[in-house]
């Protein structure tokens, strides 16, 4: 199967770099989502790494562990991680899982993560 399930836009403001996933981000693409993630947070000047997940209609456990993964090193480097975006299914698992709030995303209320 060739058919790519997930894709991703990066765009770059000052000090701040956001990944735009889209399409499904599952156990067979989330080495390469952490790996696209750390490269930005090791590019020289980037102080936040937003992911958006706007357009991502599935969010695997395996998807879940490459954010957390980022996240530590984001907090390890000084950095800052943020989620942006989730809706639907990503959104609901995430939240229901209590990643929102570590992954600095809003809950399903809306409201900004602790």
């Amino acid at each position: 199967m060739n058919e790519k399930i997930w894709g991703c836009r990066v765009t770059r403001t000052g000090p701040a770099a956001t990944i735009a996933l889209s399409g499904e981000i599952e156990m067979s693409v989330s080495g390469e989502v952490l790996r696209l993630i750390t490269a930005e947070l090791r590019r020289p000047g980037i102080t936040t790494v937003r992911v958006d997940l706007s357009a991502v209609s599935f969010l695997g456990s395996a998807g879940m562990q490459s954010l957390v993964e980022a996240r530590k090193l984001a907090a390890d480097r000084g950095q800052r991680l943020v989620v942006i975006g989730a809706n639907g299914l990503p959104l609901h698992v995430l939240d229901v899982t209590g990643l929102l709030a570590f992954l600095d995303g809003t809950d399903s209320e809306g409201r900004p993560g602790t």
